[in-house]
């Protein structure tokens, strides 16, 4: 492998992997204090139960990184 490759290589996987862990942890601040707002309001629920429902709500925050990484 030439360094001209290896040097391609490298590039197309910083241009890839920035962006997708950019977009992942972007997302994780978003459904954090979507949580936290909603067990300040919502107090019977557990803010585990909460989280996993933003999560569920919010999935398309992480499927869409990793269908453009994919």
């Amino acid at each position: 492998m030439s360094s001209l490759q290896f040097y391609n290589s490298i590039i197309l996987a910083i241009h890839c992997l920035i962006p997708f862990s950019l977009n992942i942890i972007s997302a994780l601040p978003i459904i954090i204090n979507t949580v936290r707002q909603r067990a300040i309001v919502r107090k019977e629920q557990l803010y585990m139960h909460q989280l996993r429902k933003q999560c569920y709500e919010f999935k398309y925050l992480f499927i869409s990184p990793v269908i453009v990484v994919a």
